[in-house]
């Protein structure tokens, strides 16, 4: 079978996608399932697919575009010509169903290689979500089967729980894919939290009226609501749904649009610095620009750790505390975030280590401050150690470990 003619123009995720057509692909083996496996078939049938809620919405039309019509048109009709007895059923709304039954129950699955897949388990994706997991699952490649590990100490009778969606969204959008790829709303105690755990992650700041200026904070009225109003904590001021949504809209365009090159540092200061003035300093798209910064400050050419100012350190291990008590809200035992919270612990003992060097007097006392932000890193990061990410930062961990130790070694010498 010819999934494509010629090679890709570019080397990039969506033209290799369009090439390869692995959407297109997936659906024609699940086709297959009814001559080669009828038992997994059978299986594979019984997983809920939602069809009735995916009529007219983008997924459905994507579906038809990319898939139904293309396998229509370049595989199954030629089949039903040719060997019309050797499937009993390929028609459009099987189709459509076998879309809608991956869409639903897929689940993410990283080889050792980092390639990253979908794979369907049929008890696997009956369990529960919620917005702070207590589990997460490994894939094994020989065996192809996954096992759910607890993220922390369970209770008898605990539910367990897994995550379908981003944990540093904000509630609004992760009810919002949710909706549209699970076909569920969640009601978890973080989704009810205007505050979200305190995390305030999803909070606009209040610039009250044209007669007086507010220092407050905007928060839904109803977090489960989309078209809800937003209310300040502190003056009677009242936003509309309607222009939160176009704002968060407008903001992520201007984020996703800077991210997608390599940002310098002052570019992301000048947008961090823009969307300051209407997001709480924890908003999810402050996170993210955050998060770049701290590793830009010390690592960009130019604004190496040895060149930053002694406020420019402070601000960065300002902004890595910010940072690491939102991950220990969201994710108190890093199920989920533990490459974002090692990239912070890591970046704190950078900066401590600098303070060590400029200050002999008190280094002693930094480099205790860095060796114990590495040793907690190295816990954090045991959760990862089975995706390549994780593997490879902690390569790194390892060798930020030995510096520091032997910084402290250095420093002990020459205070004899």
């Amino acid at each position: 079978l010819s999934l494509g003619a010629g090679t890709p123009a570019r080397a990039d995720a969506r033209s290799l996608n369009d090439y390869f057509r692995s959407d297109a692909l997936l659906v024609l083996k699940c086709l297959l399932l009814q001559r080669q496996s009828p038992a997994k078939w059978a299986a594979l049938l019984e997983m809920q697919s939602h069809e009735e809620e995916r009529r007219g919405t983008e997924l459905h039309v994507e579906a038809e575009k990319r898939v139904v019509s293309y396998l229509q048109q370049r595989f199954l009709g030629r089949l039903k010509k040719t060997k019309p007895n050797l499937l009993q059923d390929c028609g459009p709304e099987l189709l459509h169903r076998l879309c809608g039954i991956i869409e639903t129950n897929f689940m993410v699955i990283e080889l050792p290689t980092g390639v990253e897949l979908s794979g369907l388990f049929r008890q696997a994706c009956m369990m529960e979500h919620a917005c702070q997991p207590n589990c997460d699952f490994q894939f094994d490649p020989i065996t192809q089967q996954i096992s759910v590990r607890a993220g922390c100490n369970l209770r008898k009778g605990d539910h367990l729980r897994i995550t379908y969606t981003n944990i540093l969204w904000g509630t609004h959008l992760r009810q919002h894919h949710l909706r549209l790829t699970k076909h569920f709303s969640c009601r978890c105690s973080r989704c009810l939290d205007p505050t979200e755990y305190g995390t305030y992650i999803s909070a606009l700041a209040c610039l009250g009226d044209v007669n007086k200026t507010c220092a407050g904070t905007h928060l839904p009225v109803d977090p489960l609501d989309e078209n809800t109003q937003w209310k300040c904590d502190t003056c009677p001021m009242l936003v509309d749904g309607a222009y939160v949504s176009e704002l968060q809209t407008h903001m992520t365009e201007q984020v996703d649009n800077l991210m997608a090159g390599c940002p310098s540092a002052n570019q992301v200061e000048l947008l961090l610095a823009r969307l300051s003035q209407i997001l709480h300093p924890n908003h999810f798209h402050t996170f993210n620009l955050k998060h770049t910064l701290i590793q830009l400050y010390g690592n960009e050419t130019g604004l190496e750790l040895g060149g930053l100012s002694s406020g420019q350190l402070e601000r960065k291990l300002r902004l890595c505390d910010e940072l690491y008590n939102v991950c220990r809200r969201l994710d108190p035992h890093s199920i989920k975030l533990a490459i974002y919270v090692t990239v912070i612990l890591i970046e704190i003992a950078h900066t401590r280590e600098e303070q060590a060097r400029r200050a002999p007097g008190e280094g002693s006392r930094f480099l205790e401050l860095a060796q114990a932000r590495l040793k907690e890193a190295e816990v954090v990061l045991e959760k990862e150690l089975e995706s390549v990410a994780g593997k490879k930062l902690y390569d790194q961990l390892q060798k930020e470990i030995f510096e520091c130790e032997k910084q402290m070694l250095t420093l002990t010498y020459n205070q004899k």
